[in-house]
C-alpha cells in the first residue's frame, strides 16, 4: 500500500471511530430522555410504594368481606 492509500485508510478509520462515538453518545441521550419520561410519569400518577401495594393487596379483600 503506498503513502496515499494508508493516509485514505487512516481517514476511513478516523472518520469511523468518529461516527461510531457519534451513535454511542446518541444512544446514551435516547436512553436518558426515555428513562426521564418515565421517570417524570411515575411522578404524575404518585410513587409506586411497594409497601403500599400489599397493604391494598391484602386490605381490599378484607373490605370486600366487611361489605
Amino acid at each position: 500500500m503506498d503513502a496515499a492509500g494508508h493516509r485514505r485508510l487512516l481517514r476511513l478509520l478516523d472518520a469511523q471511530n468518529a461516527l461510531l462515538a457519534e451513535s454511542k453518545l446518541m444512544s446514551f441521550t435516547a436512553g436518558f430522555k426515555l428513562a426521564w419520561g418515565m421517570a417524570k410519569e411515575l411522578e404524575a400518577d404518585g410513587f409506586y410504594s411497594f409497601e403500599w401495594e400489599e397493604e391494598e393487596h391484602i386490605c381490599r379483600p378484607a373490605e370486600q368481606v366487611d361489605a
